[in-house]
């Protein structure tokens, strides 16, 4: 078939082979005809958020490097956990944070690891300073390794 100006060969379209990294669920929220039909309702445009603005500049305990090695750190902790797990968790490890800071899962933490059991008795310690008859009182070298 020739092709000319006015006669266009078909439009093949676009074809995406990736799986689509859009978020579904805002579709209705999205939707001109739905924002519009609510403006029709209530007379009200929907509010905008502002996001928050914080000042980081003089931040001198961690740099956005760092707090990218802090997370990134986090994310490889969190999925060394066995996967029936952090399933549990929706594989998010921010919900870790919340399930290990609740009380009600101190027996599973200890039990998996995560927490070390609470001893009922307190521990009997006695701090003394006197280090006559001490061969090395040196806080460097422990007792025993004298050269």
């Amino acid at each position: 078939m020739i092709h000319s100006l006015y006669n266009l060969p078909p439009d093949p379209g676009i074809t995406f082979r990736l799986p689509t990294m859009t978020q579904q669920h805002f579709r209705e929220e999205c939707d001109i005809n739905n924002i519009m039909a609510r403006y029709a309702q209530t007379g009200l445009l929907p509010q905008h958020q502002d996001g928050i603005f914080v000042d980081l500049a003089n931040n001198e305990w961690m740099d956005y490097r760092e707090a990218l090695h802090v997370i990134q750190e986090a994310d490889e902790a969190f999925s060394t956990l066995p996967a029936s797990f952090r399933s549990e968790l929706g594989n998010n490890p921010a919900n870790f944070i919340d399930w290990i800071s609740d009380p009600t899962n101190e027996n599973r933490a200890i039990k998996m690891g995560f927490m070390v059991p609470r001893d009922s008795a307190p521990l009997d310690v006695t701090v003394t300073t006197d280090t006559e008859g001490v061969k090395n009182p040196s806080p460097t070298l422990p007792l025993g390794d004298e050269k």
